[in-house]
């Protein structure tokens, strides 16, 4: 619809020069279908001057060749005579024969060329050309007269030829028509050729008053196209000019709003060619100049990383197909968010792609791309997510220090700081060895995951999220056949976040501590009387804190586990030291048991056992009143052997053959080792293979020595017998 009426509009528009176009194209097609049928008339007239210029050549022909073959049988006669004066064929050399060939062949040609001046018809020429003569040539005065007088010359000469023939072809060569033949060949030779020339000459000059009255009536239509495309151009030139100073203006326009425009704009067409026009912002967005005329991929190639170009390629190449939904594929955009670093600056610019359809008609002509820098707004998020999340980590750590012992909390703080510190050491060790590599990679995760699971017990989350990414971060180091000092590089800035997070926790504890609040602070951190000794308030403390950290592992792992714990509220002697290698091993034991050992309410029901299942920890005096003893035990499912079996083919450290034949001790001392885990994916709790490797290095470090009883579907039991400390 929208069509038919800018068609319409357009042609009342242009209809002078419309009906002036289309004159001047029928003129041309007039002077075009003149110009042919005028090359072939004087084509063939040319051909017909060729055909009648040939006509004294095959006299000559003949002449020539009736000379030769006279002089050649006068000879022949003299050397040896005939009664008859007959001369036989085979006795002639085979050149003569030849010409007298050539002699038959030109009388024929000669005689069908007459023909044809005379009555109109087709002359054949050597070169497999024809030259046609009408009737109206043919009947012309002039032509007439000099044709009439050629057939007077060769009507004789022709008998004369025919006599001369029919003895060639009853096999010989008669002297007396031969002599005949040759005398009139000289004496009418000339006048054949006189006539042959007056009439090429009469045809010339037809042709050439012919081609004057073609080349007049030529001119005449070149003249009167030439008038006809002058008033075409003025015209056109005219409307161009009223169309140009409109376009001037629309541009004038087009080009304040390009350059007012906050946003980048441009047109990319099918073959992602970006348009000439577009806004002036655009260079400045994208750090580019001149980007007219440019492949749009090879422009964003060095802002989007390689793998999302493709990506790219396809979504605009999807915005030009009918049938996808264009609201609905805007999801699927690339460029929705892109983060890139200009060039010679440090900080990251952001940019929102967004593509419309350009359509003409319900036809898809290009892709309007708008770009907007959304740099500003994207700090400013970051900035106020920043402060929530300081707000978070702020209110986390509150509730922290408000919910967890004072005991508990600053044993935490110092310890923390504690194992930074030997990890830094670690981290600024100059080990270059392999095996000392992968030490110092196993020492770094095993205080991590401690610090994890305690930090993890006060529901301090951003320190598990950061011990968290360095353990995957070890985890990669461990697959590494090679390791390198430069590959612990990345690990410095996450242990500043961590000595961060424990300065913060460590200040906010104090200034809670100096506040008016504290004698309800210590109310709520002590349990017992002021009498009972510290080392047995900070043991109770330690057990009430156990409890809540199996509580929350429990919940986290949707089962349902208590935990009992005797021992813990008597004086056993144990140090401060002491105390926290206990604390590390039954944080370990304990959590390994409620992610493996204790089953989910569903299988435990299966299995007649109670939905909730039972941890117990104990401490207490060995026999000899030299040791202690830490026993933990769970009533859930007992080791898996069979798990650890399959875990250790599935690692590659034995073929299935191999690990068919380990016994039970080969596989808890497996089970013990540094990255060994059961589980397929590792969580907040479980799945890294660190914890064991904590347990067996503390029990070494403490001088003891642990056993391992379990039963499959009925109980797990840890024994730990350490000496005491001396006093």
């Amino acid at each position: 619809m929208f069509h038919s009426r800018f068609f319409n509009r357009s042609i009342k528009k242009y209809r002078v020069l419309v009906l002036l176009i289309g004159v001047f194209l029928a003129l041309n097609v007039l002077l075009l279908i003149f110009s042919f049928f005028a090359t072939r008339y004087f084509t063939n007239h040319a051909l017909i001057i060729d055909a009648s210029t040939r006509q004294g050549v095959l006299v000559q022909q003949m002449s020539k060749n009736l000379m030769d073959t006279d002089l050649y049988l006068r000879e022949a006669m003299a050397a040896s005579a005939t009664a008859d004066g007959r001369v036989a064929l085979n006795t002639l050399p085979q050149e003569m024969l030849y010409r007298i060939g050539e002699i038959k062949q030109y009388r024929n040609q000669f005689e069908q060329a007459l023909e044809a001046l005379q009555q109109g018809g087709e002359i054949k020429l050597p070169n497999e050309t024809a030259a046609h003569i009408d009737k109206q040539l043919s009947q012309d005065p002039d032509v007439r007269k000099h044709v009439e007088k050629l057939n007077v010359y060769w009507t004789p000469y022709l008998g004369l030829l025919d006599n001369y023939l029919q003895d060639i072809g009853a096999g010989y060569i008669n002297a007396k028509t031969s002599n005949y033949l040759v005398e009139y060949t000289r004496l009418y030779n000339q006048s054949l050729l006189t006539e042959t020339e007056h009439l090429t000459q009469i045809l010339h000059g037809q042709i050439a008053d012919e081609t004057a009255v073609w080349e007049r009536v030529q001119l005449a239509g070149i003249v009167l196209a030439f008038a006809l495309f002058g008033l075409i151009v003025f015209g056109a030139l005219r409307r161009l000019a009223e169309s140009d100073e409109l376009l001037e203006i629309a541009n004038r326009e087009m080009g304040e709003i390009m350059s007012s425009v906050r946003e980048g704009l441009f047109l990319v067409n099918k073959d992602f060619e970006i348009g000439h026009e577009y806004s002036a912002r655009l260079e400045e967005i994208l750090g580019q100049k001149d980007i007219g005329g440019k492949n749009f991929l090879d422009v964003i190639a060095g802002i989007v990383p390689e793998s999302e170009l493709e990506t790219t390629r396809i979504f605009v190449e999807q915005l030009y197909s009918d049938w996808v939904v264009e609201d609905l594929i805007e999801d699927l955009n690339p460029l929705h968010r892109i983060t890139f670093i200009p060039e010679n600056e440090s900080t990251p610019k952001y940019l929102d792609f967004k593509f419309f359809r350009v359509t003409n008609n319900g036809v898809i002509e290009r892709i309007l791309v708008n770009v907007v820098d959304s740099t500003e707004t994207v700090m400013l998020q970051s900035s106020l997510e920043a402060q929530k999340e300081q707000e978070k980590r702020e209110l986390e750590m509150l509730n922290t220090i408000l919910n967890t012992d004072g005991m508990v909390l600053e044993n935490f703080i110092r310890v923390s700081k504690e194992r930074l510190e030997e990890i830094n050491t670690a981290l600024k060790s100059p080990e270059t060895g392999q095996m000392e590599l992968k030490t110092k990679v196993n020492y770094i995760g095993r205080g991590i995951h401690s610090i994890k699971g305690e930090a993890s017990a006060l529901h301090l989350s951003r320190m598990v999220d950061i011990c968290e990414t360095v353990e995957d971060t070890l985890a990669m180091l461990r697959r590494q056949s090679s390791l390198s000092g430069q590959d612990f590089l990345g690990m410095v800035v996450l242990l500043e976040d961590l000595y961060r997070l424990v300065d913060i926790l460590d200040n906010y504890s104090e200034r809670l501590n100096r506040s008016q609040n504290k004698e309800i602070l210590n109310a709520k951190q002590t349990a017992h009387s002021a009498n009972t000794p510290a080392s047995v308030q900070f043991a109770h403390a330690q057990a009430l804190h156990l409890q809540r950290f199996v509580s929350d592992i429990a919940e986290r792992s949707g089962k349902k586990v208590t935990l009992s714990v005797q021992g813990f509220d008597q004086e056993h002697g144990v140090t401060g030291k002491q105390w926290q290698a206990v604390q590390d091993i039954a944080m370990q034991i304990l959590r390994n048991a409620v992610i493996h050992g204790i089953e989910s309410p569903e299988v435990r029901q299966e299995r007649k056992k109670p939905e909730t299942g039972r941890l117990k920890l104990s401490i207490s005096e060995d026999k000899d009143k030299q040791h202690l003893m830490l026993v933990a035990e769970d009533d859930g499912n007992g080791i898996d052997f069979e798990a650890i079996r399959a875990k250790a083919v599935q690692s590659g450290q034995y073929s299935a053959e191999q690990a068919a034949q380990l016994n039970k001790n080969q596989l808890l001392m497996m089970m013990l080792g540094d990255g060994f885990s059961t589980l397929d994916e590792a969580t907040e709790d479980a799945g890294k293979g660190v914890g064991m490797g904590i347990i067996k290095e503390t029990v070494h470090g403490m001088g003891g020595k642990m056993n391992i009883a379990t039963a499959q579907h009925q109980y797990t039991r840890f024994s730990i017998k350490f000496p005491k400390a001396k006093q």
